[in-house]
């Protein structure tokens, strides 16, 4: 029997159990705080060693059985229905009283022992009432950095600063750039993430919690919302919100907090895209979202297909808003493969006009980057590649004519030739202008194996050569070692 099948039979039983005693030694311990809602469960001191120990005692046997898969004997087995019947019957009489607080927090830890209880209740446990105390909850968390004693490393005090003064205005490309560093150190407590959790099982809920963190004058409760929630429900939220601040850090939460092998679903991807869609309506606003997510498109490989998919129907600004944000790189890499993600989800939904406008904006700028050519600091002794060749194979194919890609092809090939002709200070040089050209030369000739029907329009990861080296043996030894 599965362990949802016996959730669902105890849930019912327990529903249906009188009468029950529930954690009366808890609960004690709660009301005789001065605040139990203050009351860390990892704080010291004689009170919280009180709550604790009642907690314990009294919770033992749901304690137990998260270490054994609902396996117990009679004994535990009763103690856990009659738990589980007083946290529904509470549940059922909230919205008949007043909830005191020390209740509230028996709620949200027994809860959090249970483990995803509020996604198993009947809708009938989640009312106005719990959902308006657990907003309350949430809203009225304060989270705040700052680093303990004032002897803390410089580095610290710096990041700090900067993560705090582009919080106030809003810098995301600054954020993203400490988000590693100061994000880790941003952790809800138990109570936090339950509340949390019962929010989202209810459309109520969901619309509550992102007017919660829209409210808010910091981005640190929506931070702290990304590790709580799921991808899903993270979009979800982030769709709802109408202040992009939220609609940031819930995105860079998703991106972040997710596995890195993990894929979203369809709902996930279309709530993303939604929230792309929105941003676009301010170009100054979507600037700084590109430079913030896809100035290393890997770090986002995720979330390519929704950022492809949202650049279908959008003005030129916005698409090159797009593509100058990628810190191009001339090898082989992550970043080239979620590019590549990212415009052919676009190919796939625009159609062929707004393809040609974009793949002649992605060739424009690959020609303006020209290998880094201007800021190179180490010559060009490989045949390099692009982040952008996907776009490059598609200017080829589908802005070009036949004709005009022979002709590119013929004219690249002889300026290959020529560069023998030409005076360089030394070798490296020589060998850096000769790569340069043949770097150009190969995307445009996998274009023209593509049209041929002899490849397909996918990333290129194979290299030509304008001649066969089996018949040209000197040609092919004065390229190096690295095409054989």
């Amino acid at each position: 029997m599965s362990s949802e099948t016996v959730w669902s039979e105890w849930l019912e039983e327990a529903a249906n159990l009188e009468p029950v005693i529930g954690p009366r030694r808890f609960l004690c311990a709660l009301s005789e705080c001065e605040d139990p809602l203050t009351l860390t469960q990892s704080e010291g001191g004689e009170e919280a060693r009180r709550v604790r120990d009642a907690f314990r005692a009294d919770l033992a046997p749901i304690l137990r059985s998260n270490r054994g898969e609902l396996s117990f004997n009679d004994a535990d087995k009763a103690a856990w229905l009659d738990t589980l019947g007083w946290f529904l019957q509470t549940l059922e009489g909230i919205d008949k009283t007043c909830l005191k607080a020390d209740t509230l927090v028996a709620l949200l830890r027994i809860a959090a022992v249970f483990r995803d209880v509020w996604n198993r209740l009947p809708p009938r446990y989640i009312g106005d009432n719990l959902i308006t105390h657990m907003a309350a909850l949430i809203g009225a968390t304060q989270f705040s950095l700052g680093i303990r004693g004032n002897y803390g490393p410089i580095w610290e005090h710096e990041t700090l600063d900067a993560f705090t003064q582009a919080d106030a205005v809003g810098d995301w490309p600054l954020i993203a750039q400490h988000w590693q560093t100061i994000a880790p150190v941003i952790m809800p407590d138990s109570d936090f993430e339950e509340a949390a959790a019962c929010l989202c099982v209810s459309e109520k809920g969901k619309k509550l919690l992102a007017e919660i963190l829209d409210q808010s004058s910091t981005i640190l409760p929506a931070i702290a919302i990304g590790k709580c929630l799921d991808a899903a429900i993270l979009s979800e939220i982030g769709a709802l919100s109408v202040e992009n601040r939220t609609r940031f850090v819930l995105v860079q939460s998703l991106i972040f907090e997710q596995p890195k092998t993990a894929s979203l679903d369809s709902g996930t991807l279309e709530n993303v895209r939604s929230i792309f869609t929105s941003v676009q309506n301010d170009e100054q606003e979507w600037s700084q979202w590109m430079r913030a997510l896809n100035r290393y498109p890997v770090r986002a490989k995720c979330i390519q297909q929704a950022l492809g998919e949202s650049l279908v129907g959008t003005n030129r600004n916005t698409k090159v808003a797009y593509l100058q944000a990628i810190d191009l790189s001339t090898s082989y890499g992550g970043c080239r493969d979620a590019v590549a993600t990212c415009m052919s989800a676009f190919r796939s939904k625009a159609p062929i006009v707004e393809r040609r406008e974009f793949w002649e904006l992605t060739h424009q700028r690959w020609k303006d980057w020209d290998f880094d050519r201007a800021g190179r600091t180490v010559p060009l002794m490989t045949v390099a590649v692009s982040d952008l060749d996907y776009g490059l194979v598609g200017y080829a194919l589908e802005v070009l004519s036949e004709g005009d890609l022979e002709d590119g092809l013929k004219r690249l090939t002889r300026e290959m030739w020529d560069v023998q002709d030409q005076w360089y200070v030394d070798q490296t040089a020589f060998d850096s202008a000769r790569y340069r050209v043949l770097s150009v030369w190969q995307i445009f000739a996998y274009a023209a194996q593509v049209r041929v029907g002899r490849l397909q329009w996918e990333l290129p990861i194979r290299r030509f050569l304008p001649f066969d080296p089996n018949l040209d043996r000197f040609a092919a030894m004065s390229l190096g070692t690295t095409l054989r």
